[in-house]
């Protein structure tokens, strides 16, 4: 079991600190993953490189080709042909890391942060989103640290540690959230007042159209009114947004999270009563993760992550 632990570590480079080969680094929660993302660019420029270094020949070939005869179609077609290669090639010789710069942009692209499927029209605040950032990461650090106790990739001591710890922490963010819910809840005060005023501007209308309101007042009036009405209108549209964006965590999710999330769940969960019969850990750290794993899955259930 330990020469599997030595063959599996890796060095996670925010905190310096070695451990198991994981999604996230278990001291700090560092996404390990984004190193392989990034290494794929190297090797991808290193196939272009070859690419852009057996060219030269070619343009060799499509120059000699220009020796033939210059009376005939054909050889001055060839000729312009190998011009056209050889300031090609002189465009690419001086531009060497633009191959680079393309495929960093893409690699780009698939980072997980930016690929957000928020509900439509709906850009939450930063630190709203950040609250279901952190709450997705929480709930998948424990996931994963359940995950390798079953593994055989830590020992009983230390996955009690960093258990709780990623316990601690996914109940923080969950209270975290559900305050930020409750508050967006809270519309009753808006909703009631958005009907004053728009109760306010028909009886406004009413008055002016059987002449007991003059122009004046109604001009005084009636753009108070309007004005109101729009911006309770907006900070409730505003907060039902928020609602649907803090009720569903796959809005900060990709498909691929979501696909690993559900896995690693029914993974976890299915697997606790081989990890207690199995004699790994006593019968109290059991009785602790099975009790928090069920937390887990309901929360996943209540956040639609899970059906």
């Amino acid at each position: 079991m330990i020469e599997n632990q030595q063959e599996d570590t890796i060095v996670c480079p925010n905190c310096k600190m070695e451990g198991p080969k994981t999604m996230y680094c278990l001291n700090c929660g560092y996404p390990l993953f984004q190193q392989e993302l990034e290494s794929s660019p190297q090797e991808e420029k290193e196939e272009v490189s070859m690419e852009v270094e057996a060219e030269p020949p070619m343009v060799e070939e499509a120059s000699n080709q220009t020796e033939e005869p210059p009376t005939t179609e054909l050889g001055e077609e060839a000729k312009a042909v190998a011009d056209e290669s050889s300031a090609e090639l002189t465009v690419a010789e001086t531009n060497e890391e633009q191959p680079e710069v393309v495929e960093v942009e893409e690699e780009a692209a698939l980072e997980p942060s930016e690929i957000v499927d928020e509900p439509s029209g709906f850009v939450p605040e930063l630190a709203v989103k950040q609250v279901m950032e952190d709450l997705k990461k929480s709930i998948s650090l424990k996931l994963w640290i359940v995950d390798l106790i079953q593994e055989e990739k830590v020992k009983e001591d230390h996955f009690r540690r960093m258990f709780d710890g990623y316990v601690a922490r996914t109940d923080q963010c969950m209270s975290r959230r559900n305050e930020v819910l409750r508050r967006a809840r809270d519309v009753n005060d808006l909703e009631k007042a958005l009907n004053e005023a728009r109760v306010g501007l028909g009886e406004l209308e009413i008055r002016r159209s059987i002449g007991d309101a003059p122009d004046d007042e109604y001009q005084a009036k009636a753009p108070s009114f309007r004005w109101d009405i729009k911006n309770y209108e907006s900070e409730i549209a505003r907060r039902r947004g928020e609602i649907a964006f803090l009720e569903d965590l796959t809005h900060v999710m990709t498909e691929e999270e979501i696909s690993r999330m559900r896995e690693m769940a029914d993974k976890t969960v299915g697997a606790l009563d081989k990890l207690a019969s199995s004699g790994r850990v006593s019968q109290e750290t059991f009785n602790k993760v099975k009790e928090s794993l069920e937390e887990t899955v309901e929360s996943l259930k209540e956040l639609r992550c899970i059906d």
